[in-house]
């Protein structure tokens, strides 16, 4: 959501779109030039939201009058994806090491 007017456009007139007001009340708390980078930041969220979900293959990014933005949303959602796999593979690294070194 680039700004709060589209997120409460889309939740009174687009059939079907749920915009929780939580959302929207997210997006008011910034400041009106990082509404759109909050916006991205939920949209990054919801990817992620999605990705751990069983029996979903991926999303659909539709950015109306936004499209320049796709391939930003994406790749954050996309880095963050790997930053949590780094956290991941940090932890299980330092708890194989402990492992190994109680074996020796």
């Amino acid at each position: 959501m680039k700004n709060i007017a589209m997120a409460k456009y889309m939740k009174a007139k687009v059939p079907g779109m749920e915009v929780p007001d939580e959302i929207i009340r997210r997006l008011q708390g910034v400041k009106r030039n990082q509404v759109a980078d909050e916006g991205i930041k939920i949209a990054c969220e919801q990817i992620e939201e999605f990705k751990e979900m069983k029996g979903v293959a991926g999303v659909h990014l539709m950015a109306i009058e936004w499209e320049h933005r796709v391939p930003e949303i994406a790749e954050r959602a996309k880095s963050s994806q790997a930053e949590r796999y780094k956290r991941i593979n940090s932890i299980c690294g330092q708890r194989m090491k402990k492992s190994f070194d109680r074996c020796r």
